[in-house]
């Protein structure tokens, strides 16, 4: 495989029979299909070659993993393509395979170059449509998605069955972290602005964490001032959750 990617083969060009006969060879996993495969393989090289370009051209810092994980996905649609070709409806092979290297393409893209959060969004908006994706289409604007953004990743990831990317199955679900923050806005929500200043600048809400000293030199009120209202905020926000 690692030979298709890295030589420049002279531009070879099968007769339409001849590469007719070769795509039936192989579909007939004949004595000849092996050698038949290899040779519909190099005819199309520099379309595999250019495809994967492509991809590390939009990546980047692809590693070398990936890169030979992207070649073998191109090699896979390229031996498929061949195998479910159809000659009652195509005269060549390649009216159907720029289409399936693209999509392979598209999916790797996708990947990786979105945001895990997009993503995470993403598989939100296709639960709460129920795994029905015109619907999560039609619902993705109410959540925080355009639908042109909805479709173009539905697409990439060919429904959810893509293998480039680690499915968020928590995403659109409570998760530890999750709650832990929606609790603490919630008790922040019971004190006082001053009280709530006090707490956000002590804890780090806003940057690095502080000394009473430093949230009295923000908040230009003696140290013991801020020392209180930090006592009686924490007592308001264990009331407010028991």
């Amino acid at each position: 495989m690692d030979e298709l990617f890295k030589t420049r083969y002279h531009l070879v060009s099968l007769p339409l029979l001849e590469e007719l006969d070769k795509i039936l060879a192989v579909q007939e996993e004949g004595p000849g299909a092996s050698n038949a495969m290899w040779d519909l393989l190099v005819q199309y090289s520099g379309l595999l070659q250019r495809t994967s370009y492509d991809v590390q051209a939009r990546v980047t810092r692809m590693t070398p993993e990936q890169v030979e994980d992207l070649q073998s996905e191109l090699v896979l649609a390229a031996i498929e393509a061949i195998k479910s070709f159809d000659s009652t409806r195509f005269m060549r092979l390649s009216q159907v395979l720029p289409g399936r290297l693209r999509d392979v393409a598209l999916e790797m893209t996708t990947a990786l170059t979105i945001p895990r959060g997009t993503l995470s969004l993403w598989f939100k908006i296709w639960r709460a449509g129920n795994h029905d994706f015109t619907t999560a289409e039609q619902l993705a604007p109410t959540l925080g998605m355009a639908t042109t953004t909805f479709s173009a990743i539905s697409h990439a990831l060919a429904y959810a069955g893509s293998e480039w990317v680690t499915i968020p199955y928590t995403a659109g679900r409570p998760t530890a972290d999750a709650e832990t923050h929606r609790l603490a806005y919630l008790a922040l929500a019971a004190l006082s602005e001053a009280e709530r200043e006090v707490i956000e600048l002590y804890y780090g809400f806003r940057g690095d964490h502080k000394t009473d000293q430093e949230v009295a030199n923000i908040v230009l009120a003696p140290r013991v001032t801020v020392s209180k209202r930090r006592t009686r905020a924490l007592e308001k926000m264990r009331l407010t959750l028991a």
